[in-house]
């Protein structure tokens, strides 16, 4: 057991302190916390909402002005898995207009085990979504938004939910019309590319499954000209005289 803990430990060792401190808490707390590739499989993805409450993928239309909120959404099936572990990855809005803002970045209880501080910067025209110490672009550096929980032995809070809200955060949109595109990027800090991302917790002492991950990124937001409702009116008048005329 001391062996295995030692190789975990030196296969980390060129990372920052702080990725090293992520990964103790997320992927090793235990000796036995080393992850399984290539079983089962789970779904990344997007979901949007105006009100809080109802919520779906795909391309939402939108006003001029309007704040949106964004979910990143993880479901799995994965033999024996008990629970969502955690993930490391950048978020990019591409094709934002100049006065697009992101705010209210969240990770909830209790997917913000590790401590951390995520901000969002503007790189052009897309704004990335990263931990606050990488000033680098979306997709680059060795951090990232770092969503996970402890194991269940240790943890009152843990969640067995699936699927499950891992991070959220708003988005308002300025008068720039068009889409708006969400994009993941990998930045797990152990190499794993970004089919995978998501790491499982298969028993409540913190043993895990790496499992073949789908990223969908269909998911975007439309800023379009709604249609004045005189002008539904007056077409509803129209149609109205027409018909009396025949």
């Amino acid at each position: 057991m001391l062996a295995r803990f030692k190789e975990k430990e030196a296969s980390v060792r060129h990372l920052t302190t702080e990725s090293r401190t992520v990964l103790a808490a997320l992927l090793a707390l235990g000796a036995g916390a080393v992850p399984v590739l290539a079983q089962g499989t789970a779904r990344f993805y997007i979901e949007t909402s105006l009100d809080g409450t109802t919520w779906a993928e795909g391309v939402r239309d939108v006003s001029r002005g309007a704040t949106v909120l964004v979910r990143n959404r993880v479901s799995f099936d994965v033999p024996g898995a008990i629970g969502y572990a955690g993930s490391q990855y950048d978020i990019e809005i591409r094709n934002t207009g100049p006065g697009d803002i992101a705010t209210d970045l969240v990770r909830p209880t209790p997917f913000d085990f590790a401590p951390q501080t995520v901000v969002a910067r503007r790189f052009g025209t897309s704004i990335g979504i990263d931990d606050s110490r990488d000033t680098l672009g979306p997709g680059l550096g060795t951090r990232g938004i770092t969503p996970g929980q402890g194991v269940a032995a240790f943890s009152p809070n843990f969640s067995y939910a699936n699927p499950v809200t891992i991070f959220t955060f708003a988005l308002t949109v300025d008068q720039r019309l068009g889409q708006r595109d969400f994009r993941i990027t990998n930045t797990n800090p152990t190499g794993f590319p970004l089919d995978r991302m998501i790491r499982v917790y298969t028993n409540p002492n913190g043993g895990q499954a790496t499992p073949f991950t789908t990223v969908d990124m269909s998911t975007r937001i439309n800023v379009v000209i709604p249609a004045p409702a005189s002008l539904g009116v007056g077409l509803v008048a129209i149609g109205v005289c027409a018909r009396r005329r025949r």
